[in-house]
């Protein structure tokens, strides 16, 4: 069922990983890294009848999407995914399923791209 179902990932991603550098004056400066690249994917855009999500005291326009990931790809809401010329901040990461076929990631553009 697996090999079935990586068959229908199309497209490759890279999962990010965030480091935090000190910057010589107590702080830190934040990286992103790839932790693992090109893993085989398929990104699919969210469609709501109401994007706007409140962030803070504003509205913010939001493009989700829902990403398929093979079944043993190791990701968590900490990390970030490049795909197909979006970077995406994770949101969630569906639970473990008696049948693990794949993993689907909730994510959302971190700002508007192509």
């Amino acid at each position: 069922m697996r090999d079935e179902v990586e068959k229908t990932l199309p497209d490759t991603c890279n999962i990010l990983s965030l480091s935090a550098t000190p910057d010589g004056q107590g702080g830190f400066t934040e990286t992103w890294g790839t932790a693992t690249a090109s893993v085989a994917c398929r990104v699919d855009a969210v469609i709501t009848s109401n994007s706007d999500t409140v962030v803070g005291e504003g509205e913010r326009v939001y493009t989700r999407f829902i990403v398929t990931v093979p079944h043993d790809t190791t990701i968590t809401e900490e990390n970030r995914i490049e795909a197909n010329g979006y970077t995406l901040d994770v949101d969630s990461v569906d639970n473990p399923k008696s049948a693990q076929a794949c993993q689907r990631v909730y994510a959302y553009a971190l700002a508007e791209q192509p």
